[in-house]
C-alpha cells in the first residue's frame, strides 16, 4: 500500500479526487474542513486539528482533534478527541474521547469516553467504554461498558454493562447488567439483571431480575422477580408472586386484581380487591391525627399548577380551594383536588414537583375502590418535598 503524510492544509488541498492505487493518507496537520476524501484511499488522523468534517470518509482517528462532525463517515475512533458530533456517522469508538453528541449516529462503542449525549443523536450499540451523561437522543442497546448518568433521552435495551445513575429519561427494557441508582425517569420493563437502589422515578413492569433496595418511587406492575428490601416512601403494585424480602413502614404494598401475598415487615398492605375502603380505613392506614392528615400533590414544576387543567396553582403557605367541589363518595375523578397519601403515589399520576399538604379530615372524600388518591375540598400547601 502506498503511504503519504499530510502536514499542511495546502498539501491536503492538492490531493486528487481518486488515487490510481490504494493509498494510505496519514494526517498530522491543522485543517479548516474536510468535505470529501479521495476515492481509493485509507484516511488516518494521527495529529493536528480538523475544525469541520462535512463529508467524505475518515477510516481511523488515532490522535489529534476533530472539533465538529456535521456529515461524512468516521469508521473507527481509537484515540484523539472529537469535540462535537452534530451529524454524519461514526461506526466504531474503541478509544479516545467524544465530548458532545447532539446528532448523527454512533454505531458501536467498544471503549473510549463519550461525555454527553443529547439532541437527536443515536448510539446503536454500547459494549464497552464510558458514556458520562445521557440527556437526550437514543441509545439502542447496552451490552457492556459504563453509562454514568441518564437524565433524559431513551435507552432501548440494557443487556449488560453498568448504568450508575438514572435521574430522567426512559429505559425501555432491562434484561441484564446492573443499574446502580434510580432517582427519577422511567424504566418500562425489567426481565433480568440487577437494579441496586430505587429512590424515585417509575418502574412500570417487573417480571424477573433483582431489585435490591426500594426507598421511594413507584413500581407499577410486579409479576415476578425478586425485591429484597422495601422501605421509605416506595409504592409497589403486586399482580403476581414476587419474592419480597421485607417491607417496612412507611412503604405501601398494593395487592391488585384479587392477588394477595403475605408480606414480611410493617409496611402498609392494601388489598385492592377488598370490599370497600372507608375514610376511617384510609386515615388508619396513612396516619391522620388531630383532625388533619398529610397528603401529597405532584404539580407542574414550571407553573406550580395541576397537570389536568393547568389552572389551579399550589403555592407554599397558601390554601387551595377546589372550584367545583362535589362531596359524592361514588365519584372517582374530577370535582375535587386530587392528592395522594405518599409522594410516590402522587408521582405515579404525574411526574412533577411534589408538595406536602395538610388537609382537614372533614375536607376530603374516599372513593372506596381506589385509595391511591382522594378528592379534597381544600388543602394547605406546607412545603416542597426534595
Amino acid at each position: 500500500m502506498k503511504e503519504i503524510t499530510i502536514k499542511t492544509q495546502k498539501e491536503f488541498n492538492k490531493l486528487p479526487s481518486k488515487f490510481d492505487e490504494f493509498t494510505k493518507i496519514i494526517l498530522n496537520a491543522d485543517l479548516l474542513r474536510v468535505a470529501k476524501t479521495p476515492d481509493n484511499s485509507f484516511f488516518v488522523v494521527r495529529g493536528g486539528t480538523i475544525q469541520y468534517v462535512e463529508g467524505g470518509t475518515i477510516q481511523s482517528v488515532e490522535g489529534g482533534t476533530i472539533q465538529y462532525v456535521w456529515g461524512g463517515t468516521i469508521q473507527s475512533v481509537e484515540g484523539g478527541t472529537i469535540q462535537y458530533v452534530k451529524g454524519g456517522t461514526i461506526q466504531s469508538v474503541k478509544g479516545g474521547t467524544i465530548q458532545s453528541v447532539e446528532g448523527g449516529t454512533i454505531q458501536y462503542v467498544w471503549g473510549g469516553t463519550i461525555q454527553d449525549v443529547w439532541g437527536s443523536a443515536t448510539i446503536q450499540y454500547v459494549k464497552g467504554g464510558t458514556i458520562q451523561s445521557v440527556k437526550g437522543g437514543t441509545i439502542q442497546s447496552v451490552k457492556g461498558g459504563t453509562i454514568q448518568s441518564v437524565e433524559g433521552g431513551t435507552i432501548q435495551s440494557v443487556e449488560g454493562g453498568t448504568i450508575q445513575s438514572v435521574e430522567g429519561g426512559t429505559i425501555q427494557s432491562v434484561e441484564g447488567g446492573t443499574i446502580q441508582y434510580v432517582w427519577g425517569g422511567t424504566i418500562q420493563y425489567v426481565w433480568g439483571g440487577t437494579i441496586q437502589y430505587v429512590k424515585g422515578g417509575t418502574i412500570q413492569s417487573v417480571k424477573g431480575g433483582t431489585i435490591q433496595s426500594v426507598w421511594g418511587g413507584t413500581i407499577q406492575y410486579v409479576w415476578g422477580g425478586t425485591i429484597q428490601d422495601v422501605w421509605g416512601s416506595a409504592t409497589i403494585h403486586l399482580f403476581g408472586k414476587s419474592n419480597i424480602g421485607i417491607a417496612k413502614y412507611p412503604s405501601v404494598i398494593i395487592c391488585r386484581n384479587g392477588y394477595k401475598q403475605k408480606i414480611k415487615g410493617n409496611s402498609t398492605v392494601i388489598n385492592q380487591s377488598a370490599e370497600n375502603y372507608t375514610k376511617k380505613d384510609f386515615v388508619e392506614l396513612f396516619g391522620g391525627r388531630e383532625g388533619t392528615i398529610t397528603l401529597y400533590k405532584s404539580v407542574n414544576p414550571d407553573t406550580l399548577c395541576d397537570f389536568k387543567t393547568g389552572k389551579i396553582r399550589y403555592e407554599v403557605g397558601k390554601e387551595v380551594i377546589c372550584p367545583d367541589w362535589n362531596p359524592d363518595k361514588t365519584v372517582q375523578c374530577g370535582n375535587g383536588l386530587h392528592l395522594s397519601p405518599t409522594p410516590a403515589m402522587a408521582l405515579s399520576y404525574n411526574h412533577g414537583k411534589v408538595l406536602k399538604c395538610e388537609v382537614d379530615i372533614k375536607d376530603f372524600v374516599v372513593y372506596s375502590k381506589d385509595i391511591t388518591k382522594v378528592r379534597c375540598k381544600k388543602v394547605k400547601v406546607i412545603e416542597e418535598i426534595k
